[in-house]
């Protein structure tokens, strides 16, 4: 744990940012590629899920192995998993989701081979019944901040 930052007296601005629109595995390699996680990492992906964090994990099933290590995330943690590649590629999201065939990862790759991917596990609080203003109240956005900090 690396303890709560005290952002209400912090005076440095927060830097920039890119959002790009589209699936994470095809960002760029110098993007961070984000996974809206469980709080357990790789969510339902062997049981039965398949919206974004189990896809990802599906189609790069060594990101699994971090199941074997992690355990349930806590307010003040997130995962980073480096140098996954993807060995599928699918179609659909959902109940429509499914294998479209097998993939060569083009990413660019470190001198020994390894992929030069990051992919940054944050687990989300579940607000689908929630209002607006209980998900924007600083309580919670203050746990999100210190999540992309650490």
């Amino acid at each position: 744990s690396h303890g709560a930052f005290d952002w209400a007296s912090c005076e440095q601005p927060l830097l920039p940012i890119s959002v790009r629109h589209g699936c994470i595995e095809d960002s760029p390699h110098e993007c961070i590629q984000a996974d809206f996680a469980n709080a357990y990492l790789g969510g339902g992906v062997l049981s039965s899920g398949s919206v974004q964090e189990e896809i990802r994990f599906a189609v790069s099933p060594e990101l699994t192995v971090g199941m074997l290590f992690c355990e349930r995330m806590t307010d003040d943690e997130a995962i980073m998993m480096t140098g996954s590649e993807q060995f599928s590629k699918y179609r659909g999201y959902g109940r429509y989701f499914s294998y479209d065939g097998d993939n060569v990862d083009e990413c660019v790759r470190l001198e020994d081979g390894t992929p030069c991917t990051a992919i940054i596990a944050y687990d989300a609080v579940p607000f689908a019944t929630a209002d607006l203003d209980e998900q924007l109240s600083d309580v919670y956005l203050l746990r999100e901040l210190q999540k992309a900090r650490v």
